[in-house]
């Protein structure tokens, strides 16, 4: 009888423990999806300092964001950061391949946004894992969706440079210098 009542006052003592601990695990788990929407939200509306945060952020529970957030200062221009985050990403040993499923998740998502396409590109350059396609493939579908941001175009000027493209490199290089505000 003891037993009974002990037994029965223990779970209705640990009921509320476990309903707040299960609470708080929902939101840690929301919390991790909302900064990814939030990540994302920020990236494909170009604004690279906010997302760029959020990246390093969630770098340290999902080591692929560090990449992430690496492209966003590398756009900045702040190559410091972007050095900080590609050595943090290179410390986690986490394949490539787990960056590549993040992009292509993105990409399925927001197929008409060029941003996306941009920093699939850069990231094509960057590490030749993460995607199946080259980065001129990349660079022209986001020049294709936005023909108005001239980032893209100095990419895909490198990359003809790179590949002894030189008049075309030129010429992608000057119709960004236009197109720069």
């Amino acid at each position: 009888m003891k037993i009974n009542r002990f037994l029965n006052r223990t779970r209705l003592a640990s009921f509320p423990l476990i309903t707040c601990l299960f609470a708080l695990f929902c939101v840690s788990k929301a919390s991790g999806s909302e900064k990814e929407t939030s990540f994302w939200r920020l990236c494909l509306k170009g604004n690279y300092s906010a997302a760029a945060t959020v990246g390093t952020e969630l770098g340290a529970k999902i080591p692929p964001y560090y990449v992430l957030a690496a492209v966003c200062y590398q756009n900045m221009g702040n190559y410091y950061k972007e050095s900080l985050m590609q050595h943090q990403y290179s410390k986690c040993a986490v394949e490539i391949s787990k960056l590549a499923d993040i992009l292509d998740i993105q990409e399925e998502t927001n197929k008409d946004n060029s941003q996306i396409y941009f920093i699939r590109g850069v990231l094509a350059g960057m590490y030749s894992g993460s995607s199946s396609e080259t980065p001129r493939y990349y660079f022209e579908k986001s020049i294709e969706l936005d023909g108005k941001n001239p980032y893209p175009l100095n990419y895909l000027a490198m990359v003809d440079i790179a590949e002894g493209r030189f008049e075309d490199g030129a010429a992608n290089a000057e119709k960004a210098i236009e197109l720069k505000p």
